[in-house]
């Protein structure tokens, strides 16, 4: 009977830790791809509070984000080591379109 018991404890951690691993991927894949389709859109918002010109602030925007994914940056890798670069990238498009 304690065998069985022990089994099914083990069985079911392994299940929740196998369970765990992979609902993270999904939900980090998720986030990811949110925040990639919400860039412009929000970014939009964003510069709409300085520039009252939003077809401007589209084209910035869009800019930065090609730019971006031409590098291989994901938005989050403006927290990290890429900062400095991302916002060459960024002042150089609000430049190109000014």
């Amino acid at each position: 009977m304690m065998k069985a018991i022990v089994l099914l404890g083990a069985g079911l951690i392994g299940f929740l830790i196998a369970f765990s691993l992979v609902a993270k991927d999904e939900i980090a894949a998720q986030v990811a791809q949110n925040l990639d389709e919400d860039f412009v859109p929000k970014c939009v918002r964003q510069l709409g509070r300085q520039l009252p010109d939003t077809a401007r602030a589209t084209d910035i925007c869009g800019c930065m984000k090609s730019e971006f994914k031409t590098k291989g940056y994901a938005i989050t890798d403006a927290f990290g080591k890429d900062r400095a670069d991302m916002q060459r990238i960024t002042q150089s498009c609000a430049q190109l379109y000014s």
